[in-house]
């Protein structure tokens, strides 16, 4: 049953319908809190939202992530990347900032190459 609900909320969500895919994905993340696929999905599809309250919810869901997350696995970089980008969204650049350069500061690599170049750039779009 869980694989047919994230399967049915993935295609919502790459066949454009948005709200259904919102809604099939917090009935998962209720559901589900220590799923992290469930919880990376439905992060990664409110972050693509510009309305506040979504970027909120994409905030909370990733702080989530982070906390369960391995600090230097692929998804704890991915979860404090995608914090740090619901900063930006939400205007609170200098948070955004902070958070990429402390991170730098104690990983330098910050997750490999392509994670890297990712967090560079989003701290160059902060400034």
């Amino acid at each position: 049953r869980f694989l047919l609900q994230l399967t049915g909320a993935q295609s919502l969500a790459a066949t454009g319908r948005r709200q259904q895919a919102l809604a099939a994905y917090a009935e998962l993340s209720n559901e589900h809190p220590d799923r992290s696929q469930v919880q990376q999905g439905y992060g990664e599809l409110l972050l693509t939202s510009s309305d506040p309250e979504q970027l909120q919810k994409a905030l909370t869901v990733w702080r989530n992530v982070q906390r369960r997350a391995q600090p230097q696995s692929p998804l704890g970089f991915q979860a404090k990347y995608s914090t740090a980008l619901a900063h930006f969204k939400l205007g609170d650049r200098q948070k955004c900032r902070q958070m990429i350069v402390l991170l730098s500061t104690v990983h330098p690599e910050l997750g490999g190459t392509q994670m890297k170049a990712r967090f560079d750039a989003l701290l160059q779009r902060s400034r």
